[in-house]
């Protein structure tokens, strides 16, 4: 008697962490180019649109009053691009160029930003229309990461000293008035006279981490009012780049993942989740990448992007339609920067500048190469050796649909077939597949769009293999 299995709520999406043999019909073997959608069906990745060529001599891009802002060091650039403004940020005591920008936000309406230059220095710089834009007071620390809070910009301290510098009230040129900037030292919570890597934002409170673990601060623009809350073990980062928020939890990547903090609701208590391991396997291989990693938190889709070089490991929250999915996506171009700019998502990359669009189906002519992989299956009779005959599915777009067969050996794969539309309307698609488990794959390289929503296999139950 003929039996079938279907696929058709992909709600876990990548998650690589049981045996491809007996992981669940919901957690994807592989996910590349393609999404978990509200409706749990599979869908291709949005395509980007190359919308300018930058001139040289600029790094960085960041979203600031209006603009997709870049900087630079020494003499004069104007950008062709209107929606492109370049800053000049100048060293002040050698001409050497941008390197890279680090830190970045908006402080009472103006850009304030860490850059890294050539020959190894950072400054910060803010730019409200002052000259020069760096910040001369001495006690700025001048390192990578910074955070705006409680109308201050706090910086972890230089080198040696175990602390947390911090800004006057709603002057961030501002780093020694007394009773109003200063330090935080959190060594003094710390095994042994540990530097803070990096800082952000958790429920309004300070996060600041350290190599063996991360540290909770109250604060307030009146320091006497500053209060360690609790520390949190085990919640490190050295990539303070990475560190960026989703809904009420922080997202960061460790040296085993990515991780995130989040708030227990019944408990009220702290720890440190390992939301990122379904893709730690795919993550680490890609430690310790050749540039610094980045986040951040795409407000229109309500998604984590976390970019590694090419890759971008893609997080989809939505409590709602109980989702919370990894995806991961591969781009034909490293991405430098990215920043979000009225709902729309720029990526940089060189002296390019790439528009996410959910309506383009490429990378700017360039095929996404979309690969979809289901667990093996062995119908709950593990061991039975089943013959399927056939298939159908729902699809939007042509999808190519092949099988593994063996789970021992994944070069094993059947010769791929072409599907389009709702098949269950005509006669079903003939396969013929021999063995006791099976993974089926689904490929998509088309200029179309391209949604999954459904997968169905015939069988029938041979007897013992």
């Amino acid at each position: 008697m003929t039996k079938s299995v279907t696929y058709n709520d992909f709600s876990i999406g990548k998650d690589k962490r049981k045996n491809p043999s007996v992981s669940e019909a919901n957690r994807l073997l592989e996910l590349k180019n393609a999404f978990v959608t509200t409706g749990k069906s599979l869908r291709k990745r949005p395509g980007s649109v190359k919308i300018t060529d930058l001139e040289t001599g600029t790094k960085g891009l960041f979203a600031a009053n209006g603009k997709l802002n870049t900087f630079y060091e020494d003499g004069s650039i104007t950008h062709s691009n209107s929606l492109c403004v370049a800053n000049l940020v100048d060293h002040g005591s050698v001409t050497t160029p941008v390197k890279t920008t680090h830190s970045m936000d908006v402080v009472d309406g103006f850009p304030y930003v860490v850059i890294e230059y050539d020959n190894g220095d950072i400054k910060h710089h803010y730019l409200d229309g002052s000259s020069p834009t760096r910040i001369t007071d001495t006690n700025c620390p001048n390192t990578k990461s910074m955070v705006k809070l409680a109308e201050k910009v706090f910086s972890v301290g230089p080198a040696n000293q175990g602390v947390v510098r911090y800004s006057a009230t709603a002057n961030p040129r501002d780093w020694t008035t007394a009773s109003d900037a200063g330090f935080i030292a959190t060594n003094r919570f710390q095994q042994g006279n540990e530097d803070p890597e990096a800082l952000g934002e958790f429920k309004k409170s300070l996060v600041v981490f350290h190599v063996n673990g991360a540290q909770l601060w109250t604060v307030d623009p009146d320091p006497k009012l500053f209060v360690r809350q609790q520390g949190i073990p085990g919640a490190s980062t050295r990539y303070h780049g990475s560190i960026a928020p989703l809904s009420s939890d922080l997202f960061f990547l460790s040296d085993s993942g990515i991780r995130s903090i989040s708030e227990l609701q019944l408990t009220e208590s702290l720890s440190d989740f390992d939301v990122g391991s379904p893709i730690d396997e795919d993550v680490k291989a890609l430690l310790p990448p050749a540039e610094e990693p980045i986040s951040l938190f795409y407000h229109k889709e309500g998604e984590f992007w976390c970019a590694i070089g090419s890759t971008v490991f893609m997080f989809k929250l939505s409590k709602a339609a109980q989702i919370s999915a990894w995806s991961e996506y591969r781009y034909p171009f490293n991405i430098d920067a990215m920043t979000e700019l009225d709902g729309d998502l720029y990526l940089r990359s060189g002296d390019t500048v790439y528009r996410v669009d959910e309506n383009v189906h490429t990378d700017d002519g360039i095929p996404i190469d979309s690969v979809i992989q289901l667990p093996y299956t062995d119908t709950k009779k593990p061991g039975v050796n089943k013959q399927y005959t056939g298939m159908d599915a729902v699809v939007s777009g042509t999808v190519q649909v092949s099988f593994q067969y063996d789970p021992n050996d994944p070069t094993l794969e059947t010769e791929a077939q072409d599907m389009t539309g709702d098949t269950r309307v005509g006669g079903l698609t003939p396969i013929e597949v021999g063995t006791t488990n099976i993974s089926p794959l689904i490929r998509h390289t088309a200029d179309e769009d391209f949604e999954l929503a459904a997968l169905q296999l015939y069988y029938e139950t041979l007897g013992i293999g």
